[in-house]
């Protein structure tokens, strides 16, 4: 949530709704995105940008992408995105790095980390095997300061 907006992230066609909630009694659709397949999961705004992530089924486009949030009023322009491979879980945003926990049952739960200060060339810098081969596709994470 920010200023007068609430921002969600579902599992309709349009995976990223954006509801102006000047009137709490009646809230009303402002803007939002669609990455074209998946379910929205998670969004960070972090001033003008909003960090979202989807679940997919693997290979089917850019499950995690930057989108320009300057006007939430419409369809969010997209600054950038990576097809990471599987389904994107939780997202932590620091700095110039971006950290996702993914997981699909034949890769189990892994924490990729990557560079996102030039959304048009989002790279990845690293991953850490969390929980090979596991049943657990939900996993969650949070930070503390600079604590994972």
């Amino acid at each position: 949530m920010r200023s007068n907006y609430v921002y969600l992230a579902t599992p309709n066609s349009q995976e990223l709704k954006i509801l102006n909630i000047i009137n709490p009694n009646s809230p009303t659709l402002a803007g939002g995105f669609d990455a074209g397949s998946g379910n929205g999961k998670n969004i960070q705004l972090v001033g003008d940008k909003i960090y979202f992530s989807r679940t997919t089924d693997g290979g089917s486009g850019e499950d995690f992408q930057i989108l320009d949030n300057t006007n939430p009023t419409i369809t969010l322009p997209k600054f950038g995105g990576k097809d990471i491979g599987s389904s994107v879980n939780g997202t932590i945003v620091r700095d110039y790095l971006s950290f996702l926990l993914t997981a699909t049952p034949s890769t189990g739960s892994q924490l990729r980390v990557l560079r996102t200060d030039n959304p048009a060339n989002i790279t990845l810098l690293t991953t850490l095997v969390l929980s090979p081969n596991s049943n657990d596709t939900e996993p969650s994470i949070d930070c503390e300061g600079n604590r994972l």
